[in-house]
């Protein structure tokens, strides 16, 4: 079974398609979408140069 958050959204608007979303599908949107974060958040981390505000405050702020 596909799961529509992770499918392209070719609704007006771009908003989601709600009538294909059920209740089984946000668990495995969440647990990926925090796995996604937590690996930009780690390649920020892993930085070698040293901090600064544009290589750390300013990635957190554009990662996700």
């Amino acid at each position: 079974m596909s799961n529509p958050f992770f499918e392209d959204w070719n609704t007006p608007y771009g908003i989601p398609p709600f009538d294909l979303i059920h209740n089984e599908h946000y668990l495995e949107a969440f647990e990926r979408g925090f796995a996604e974060q937590n690996a930009e958040i780690d390649r920020i981390a892993q930085n070698q140069a040293p901090a600064n505000f544009t290589n750390t405050i300013e990635a957190l702020e554009r990662s996700g």
